[in-house]
């Protein structure tokens, strides 16, 4: 099998903490597939596990013939701290969850690329680019399409990471009621300056720009607070949303199904001299 053939827009090692056992050896989550009307439960073992949140080579395009997995390496030095991060947060502890500004900065990149990296984003803008021929043409005259759009995530990440030069970071917990997840989870300046994205059925994080130092701390939400969330993230959803029981999935099926407005845009670098590109 090619390398890196499957792409995870919602990895794995995050679905994964929505998972409950279906029978024997067998392990999935609750799905409800809004552009279908389907209700089900999605393996989340095995080379397919999670396929309603994969595509075959979303992140690796094929230039001059060669398939580039530049991105999906890139994706998976980012993910292997996010991973840890979550681990340690579910330890609760009171230690740093970074030992090094550089992991830190992995994280914060990892978890603003998911305002860009999303199936749903990458295709309408993509049709965003194809029906503004002049704006495809002031960006990059000579290259496709899909290679700015799949340039454009690392771009517009570090992008927003100069933003967050100075932050505030939060580990919201639950210790009830869980968090769903959603195919387009981050949400942005939705409460009190803060962005979130869920990242276990019982943590989301919040980051909020700040004037003062960097601070991480945490947080333990109630079940009215975690109501609210989910009501968002099922509103940001298009194509489906996960829970972690049929009765947490129901709650928020009607509105995961509400028609929505469209605003996805293509970002243009505003503080990078020069965006990526693939070499």
């Amino acid at each position: 099998m090619p390398e890196k053939r499957f792409n995870h827009f919602i990895p794995r090692l995050i679905l994964k903490h929505w998972e409950i056992p279906i029978s024997d050896n067998r392990y999935g989550v609750h799905v409800l597939d809004i552009l279908k009307n389907r209700k089900y439960i999605a393996e989340s073992r095995g080379k397919r596990a999670f396929s309603f949140a994969a595509e075959n080579d979303l992140y690796v395009p094929k230039i001059l013939n060669e398939r580039r997995t530049e991105l999906e390496d890139w994706f998976s030095g980012c993910e292997t701290i996010i991973d840890k991060t979550i681990n340690k947060i579910k330890k609760l502890e009171n230690a740093p969850l970074f030992t090094s500004s550089e992991d830190l900065n992995k994280f914060l990149l990892g978890i603003l690329a998911f305002k860009h990296r999303t199936q749903f984003d990458i295709e309408k803008i993509k049709e965003h680019l194809k029906s503004n021929e002049d704006l495809k043409n002031q960006i990059d005259a000579t290259k496709d399409i899909d290679i700015l759009v799949l340039e454009n995530i690392v771009t517009a990440a570090t992008e927003n990471l100069v933003k967050y030069s100075n932050f505030q970071m939060q580990a919201f917990i639950s210790k009830d009621e869980s968090i769903i997840m959603c195919d387009r989870p981050f949400l942005e300046d939705v409460f009190d300056g803060y962005s979130f994205m869920p990242l276990t059925n019982k943590i989301c994080i919040g980051l909020k720009l700040s004037h003062s130092n960097q601070s991480v701390s945490g947080t333990i939400i109630n079940n009215s607070q975690v109501h609210s969330l989910n009501n968002i993230l099922a509103l940001n959803s298009r194509k489906w949303i996960v829970a972690d029981s049929e009765n947490q999935l129901a709650k928020y099926e009607n509105i995961a199904k509400e028609a929505k407005t469209e605003t996805v845009e293509y970002n243009r670098a505003e503080y990078l001299k020069k965006g990526y590109e693939f070499n």
